[in-house]
């Protein structure tokens, strides 16, 4: 996937989490993670989905949860960072911003030497 595709998927990401649109944000992260291997990313993106769905079921059997906001905004916070992850795994590789290149210099050097050079 090329780093202007992901750019734009993940502000239309961020415009759905603005305006609590969160079944499209989890749509638009389903495409990140095609072709990719995020296996705990998509884990903890599933685990966030399944909360949100449990949520929306009590709210449709009229149960009244004290704590829904709250829950909603960890789940938001959540996505945020979810996509944030995702975003960096992806463009590691292939971006030549200057966090991207010095993300792949460190992380070809032992940890020991990097704290050695400390």
């Amino acid at each position: 996937m090329e780093i202007r595709e992901i750019d734009k998927i993940k502000q239309e990401i961020y415009s759905c989490l603005e305006n609590r649109r969160l079944n499209s944000a989890f749509k638009l992260l389903q495409k990140l993670f095609e072709g990719n291997n995020m296996s705990a990313l998509k884990d903890e993106t599933d685990r966030v989905k399944l909360s949100y769905n449990l949520m929306l079921q009590y709210m449709s059997h009229g149960i009244m949860d004290p704590q829904r906001d709250d829950v909603l905004q960890r789940i938001i916070s959540t996505l945020y960072l979810i996509t944030d992850q995702c975003v960096i795994a992806l463009k590691e590789n292939s971006s030549y911003d200057v966090f991207y290149a010095r993300r792949r210099e460190l992380a070809s050097k032992p940890l020991h030497d990097l704290v050695d050079a400390w």
